[in-house]
């Protein structure tokens, strides 16, 4: 259990400034905000228009790490050739 515990903290974000990861999409800063939940089995992201920023839902187990990289490729989806 303890060790699972240290692998958990190890993978959240600790800023301490308590601000949200950020990604550029098309010149703009938009907030990440990653909620980790147990039901979760996979890596999910919604962009939420009303409150501009990107939602990622995510298993308790998986790197933060994921989750930032998949954010960043979304964003680079995103511009335009």
């Amino acid at each position: 259990m303890l060790d699972r515990l240290k692998t958990i903290l190890s993978n959240s974000l600790s800023d301490p400034k308590g601000g949200d990861p950020m990604v550029d999409i098309e010149g703009e800063q938009v907030p990440v905000r990653i909620k980790r939940t147990r039901q979760a089995r996979r890596i999910s992201m919604r962009a939420d228009t009303v409150r501009r920023e990107i939602r990622i839902t995510m298993p308790v187990y998986a790197p933060t790490a994921t989750a930032l990289a998949l954010s960043h490729k979304a964003a680079m989806d995103c511009l335009p050739l």
